[in-house]
């Protein structure tokens, strides 16, 4: 991942982890995280970027991104997970990131494991390099 997207990686992250709701969801220091924890108490949330590409653009340097949030729980239901993705849309909707063109939320999915359930989000960002 380039610098610039992962600076963006870093202040999203950092948004996520300011906001309370998040704090009351899944605990204070939050459990946000960048890479996928050797263990962790659940729940916790992962947010990392996949599928940059070129947006196309003529003028300015944009890229296209995907922003997966991949809530990890061992709730029987898919509430807990539908309120911490419910807050990270949120919180991305109303994002003043400079360079920051775009969000727009792609997909929803829910599945469970042995060891644990999980819920994706993944958001299409736009943003300038």
């Amino acid at each position: 991942m380039s610098a610039s997207l992962a600076s963006y990686l870093d202040s999203i992250i950092a948004l996520v982890e300011s906001d309370a709701q998040i704090k009351t969801l899944i605990g204070d220091p939050p459990r946000v995280f960048n890479a996928l924890p050797t263990s962790s108490v659940f729940p916790y949330l992962h947010l990392t970027f996949s599928d940059a590409k070129d947006a196309g653009a003529k003028s300015v340097t944009l890229r296209s991104i995907s922003l997966n949030c991949i809530v990890y729980h061992r709730d029987k239901t898919t509430v807990l997970a539908e309120d911490i993705l419910d807050c990270v849309r949120t919180i991305l909707h109303d994002v003043d990131l400079t360079g920051v063109v775009r969000c727009q939320e792609e997909l929803i999915t829910f599945q469970s494991s042995r060891d644990s359930q999980q819920a994706l989000a993944r958001y299409r960002l736009i943003v300038m390099c």
